[in-house]
């Protein structure tokens, strides 16, 4: 599948995504970024959170949701905190991308998992995340590509 498309809008202020600063909607193949809450993070919260909307569609799109569950007694991508295993799916996959030295030390079988699970989209992934970033005009985003390779 395409990679996704990105969007600014006001709308998710007007909906049930009124809480949220981004989502990526799977009917569409979208990822939507609210224009008020999205643009009042910081650079580097911004860069995480569209990392993190690319992250959902990785999954949605090439990973079973029976492989993103199930290791321990807990679910395999419960981590830093999230909610569900959707949910640590896509903070491992921003992690993984922007600072794969902390996904490897505080968890090495996702780190391990994600490498299998980017490894045959890590062009095209880098290449849309850097065009993304320069046209929502964030800086730093030249340090997506030179973290990721650590």
């Amino acid at each position: 599948m395409d990679l996704p498309r990105l969007i600014v809008t006001d709308t998710l202020r007007r909906n049930h995504l009124r809480k949220v600063e981004a989502y990526y909607e799977t009917l569409d193949n979208t990822i939507y970024l609210d224009d008020h809450k999205f643009f009042r993070l910081t650079p580097d919260i911004q860069i995480f959170t569209l990392v993190h909307e690319l992250g959902h569609w990785l999954r949605v799109n090439h990973i079973d949701l029976k492989d993103i569950v199930g290791w321990d007694p807990g679910h395999r991508f419960l981590i830093f905190g999230a909610p569900n295993s959707e949910e640590g799916f896509a903070d491992s996959f921003a992690t993984y991308l922007l600072d794969p030295g902390e996904l490897r030390a505080r968890y090495p079988r996702q780190y391990a998992a994600m490498q299998g699970y980017v490894a045959g989209h890590r062009t095209r992934l880098d290449a849309w995340i850097d065009d993304q970033c320069r046209q929502l005009g964030l800086t730093g985003n030249e340090r997506l590509t030179s973290r990721a390779s650590k």
